[in-house]
C-alpha cells in the first residue's frame, strides 16, 4: 500500500499563458484614456455621446512601430519559460556550450562503444 508513496509523485505543469504580442503602454494609455474622458464627463467639460477625436482612437500604425520593438518582449520568451532552459541561463550556459556537451557525450559513447567492441565481441 506504500509503495506508491514511497516515491515522490510530481505533480502536473500548470498552465501557464504569457502573451507576447502585448504592448503595455498602448493599454496604460487607453485606460488614461478612458479615466480622464470619464473625469471630464463628470465634470460637465464634454458630452457623454461625444466621439473621440481622431487621434485617440486610430490604431497608432505608424507611430507605434517606432516607438515598440515587439523583438524585446519575443526574444528570450522561450527560454524563460522553459523551466530547465531558465536554470542553464541564470548559471550562464549558452546553446553552443549544451551543443559541445552533447557532441562530448557521443564520442565517449562512441569510444565505449568500441572498446566494449574490441574486448568483448571481436
Amino acid at each position: 500500500m506504500g509503495i506508491q508513496t514511497f516515491f515522490k509523485q510530481r505533480r502536473p505543469r500548470q498552465f501557464e499563458h504569457k502573451l507576447i504580442y502585448w504592448d503595455p503602454r498602448k493599454e496604460e494609455l487607453a485606460k488614461r484614456v478612458a479615466r480622464i474622458r470619464q473625469e471630464m464627463i463628470e465634470a460637465g467639460e464634454l458630452d457623454p455621446d461625444a466621439e473621440l477625436p481622431e487621434a485617440l482612437t486610430k490604431d497608432e500604425g505608424a507611430d507605434s512601430s517606432s516607438n515598440y520593438d515587439s523583438s524585446e518582449q519575443i526574444r528570450g520568451a522561450f527560454i524563460h519559460s522553459a523551466r530547465h532552459l531558465s536554470r542553464q541561463h541564470k548559471r550562464g550556459i549558452t546553446s553552443s556550450d549544451r551543443d559541445q556537451r552533447i557532441i562530448k557525450l557521443m564520442l565517449a559513447l562512441m569510444v565505449l562503444g568500441l572498446v566494449f567492441w574490441f574486448f568483448f565481441l571481436r
